[in-house]
């Protein structure tokens, strides 16, 4: 696989600026080799170790924190460009435009955990998901994307704190579901931002300002032509009349309507234990942890649905392409279309797949979990139409 291309613009100025698909985690070029070296001679030698704050046992409302060590391991894991000698990206808007393209192009939006796994097991606790994603080179779903990503932005130094969203992508006028989705509220310079790392094949692809003194509903660019925007609105069949929730929206182009994707209250914080009730209600818990095998509602979207998707950008951070794996089909969306790139037939396919198109692997026993599964491929028929994510 060739190199991230954020982290080549940063020694390689004057390359070929195309667009490439964003994991690589083999050592490239010999500057690239040295500034990995450069890292681990700086992780080896950083004594400012910080745990995450604990009260009581519990997580304070403050939120986990990352180690010096810890963050150099994860920049290094998405490929972020760093200084030489390395030193880490100080809090601006560019650095986290960057962080945020690096993080979803490196760490795919995917649910495999329930799938190609012998546990079926999912912990939203900070040491467990920084083994996962920066150890396993893994990536997650909505709230173990933004958990870690919000970990990450608070060990930086950025002013933020998570919200929880409800999802209306799909439904009705008038239909709402309950809490189900973590975003992050990010405060830089006097504006508030709605960052997201977590939501799919319809995510943010830069942090969008939402709020400095008034409302911003200024529209933009996804994968273009796709467009965001943060709408005010009245949430149809509401009892509580005149009450303007905040709305993330979506249109795939100029012409198309706005599609809500998910509201929520800008205002009202979100703690831990708050998406621990959520993930209790979905699943049911074991030793503290969330094991999805025993759900407790099994039309769960994600026991009946395997994803695993990312975001691809050109070296200005423009996001260009979506990738976009749904059971048994590889889709990509870009400039205004979305293909089928291939239909899989065999388990080694989709492996192959993972491991060459979003760097995941996994381990002979994780393999053989998906034998006899409902979304193992040989259950797929090449002619149905799949699940449009």
């Amino acid at each position: 696989m060739r190199n991230c291309p954020l982290r080549s613009c940063a020694v390689d100025h004057d390359a070929d600026p195309t667009t490439i698909s964003a994991i690589s985690h083999k050592r490239g070029t010999p500057v690239e080799n040295r500034q990995t070296e450069n890292v681990e001679r700086t992780i080896l030698e950083s004594n400012s170790v910080q745990e995450p704050r604990q009260l009581g046992g519990e997580m304070s409302a403050q939120g986990p924190s990352y180690t010096e060590r810890q963050l150099f391991r994860y920049l290094e894991r998405i490929n972020f460009p760093l200084t030489d000698p390395p030193s880490l990206p100080p809090p601006s808007i560019d650095n986290l435009r960057r962080l945020m393209a690096c993080h979803l192009q490196a760490c795919p939006f995917e649910n495999l955990s329930l799938h190609y796994s012998s546990q079926r097991t999912i912990d939203l606790e900070s040491e467990f998901l920084f083994d996962k994603f920066v150890n396993l080179r893994r990536g997650g779903y909505c709230m173990e994307q933004n958990r870690v990503f919000a970990t990450v932005l608070r060990s930086l130094g950025y002013d933020l704190y998570t919200v929880g969203g409800r999802v209306l992508s799909g439904l009705k006028p008038g239909e709402v579901r309950g809490f189900g989705h973590m975003a992050i509220i990010l405060t830089f310079n006097g504006t508030e931002y709605l960052v997201d790392v977590g939501y799919g094949s319809n995510c943010l692809t830069a942090p969008l300002p939402i709020f400095n003194g008034k409302v911003i509903e200024d529209i933009q660019y996804g994968v273009a032509p796709e467009q965001h925007r943060i709408h005010l609105s009245e949430t149809p069949g509401s009892s509580k009349k005149g009450h303007k929730i905040w709305t993330l929206q979506i249109r795939r182009n100029a012409e198309a309507e706005w599609e809500t994707q998910y509201i929520f209250e800008k205002d009202f914080e979100f703690y831990a234990a708050d998406y621990e009730v959520y993930v209790y209600y979905w699943f049911s818990i074991v030793d503290s942890r969330m094991n999805m095998s025993t759900s407790q509602d099994p039309s769960s979207l994600f026991l009946n649905l395997l994803v695993c998707t990312n975001v691809e950008y050109d070296r200005a951070l423009n996001a260009v392409a979506r990738n976009i794996l749904v059971n048994s089909e590889l889709k990509k969306r870009e400039n205004g279309e979305t293909n089928r790139i291939k239909f899989f037939t065999t388990e080694k396919e989709r492996l192959d797949t993972l491991r060459e198109l979003f760097g995941i692997e996994f381990s002979p026993e994780d393999q053989e979990a998906i034998k006899g599964h409902k979304l193992a491929v040989e259950n797929f028929d090449p002619h149905t139409q799949q699940f449009a994510f």
